[in-house]
């Protein structure tokens, strides 16, 4: 149910029961011990619907939060993605005329990628910390399974892709 549809569920439920009232209280057939273990379902009936509303709310924030995660982790992926591609480019480039000179720039381009890395790990490292105490709740949302299975890929793509640079930039 929806949380609209479920406040005004919990309207409804208050409007009937003062009409009840209204409409009970000259009516001889309800002692006032009656009237009082109703005013006790009552009270325990809407206690009972405003917790499972909160309930409710509360998976719809964490359901939309690892959704967000997973967004994120699409995105660092992609990153990722760009600077495997951008690194692998320059190693397979034949050096021109000046090897020296090529051979520097080179260096400093892939010193470069490798700066965006570290700056890439860290918003990784942000983003799988969130996500773990996402994961780590009692409940699983829908989208759980896609989160995990989205943060063990794309920290398997971080350490390839950190891995191969670290390496090409020792040689």
């Amino acid at each position: 149910m929806a949380t609209e549809e479920c406040q005004r569920t919990l309207r409804s439920l208050e409007t009937h029961y003062q009409q009840f009232l209204q409409h009970s209280a000259d009516a001889r057939c309800f002692q006032p011990d009656d009237r009082m273990q109703l005013q006790r379902d009552y009270s325990a009936c809407t206690q009972k619907y405003e917790l499972l509303l909160r309930a409710q709310e509360k998976g719809e924030q964490e359901e939309s939060l690892r959704r967000s995660y997973i967004s994120q982790l699409k995105d660092i992926r992609l990153q990722l993605e760009s600077c495997e591609s951008r690194t692998v480019h320059k190693l397979r480039l034949p050096l021109d005329n000046e090897p020296s000179t090529e051979c520097a720039q080179r260096i400093a381009e892939l010193q470069e990628i490798h700066r965006e890395l570290e700056g890439i790990r860290e918003n990784l490292d942000a983003v799988s910390a969130q996500s773990a105490q996402v994961l780590a709740q009692p409940e699983d949302g829908a989208s759980a399974p896609l989160l995990r299975s989205e943060l063990e890929v794309t920290l398997q793509k971080m350490e390839r892709v950190y891995s191969l640079s670290c390496i090409y930039l020792e040689k």
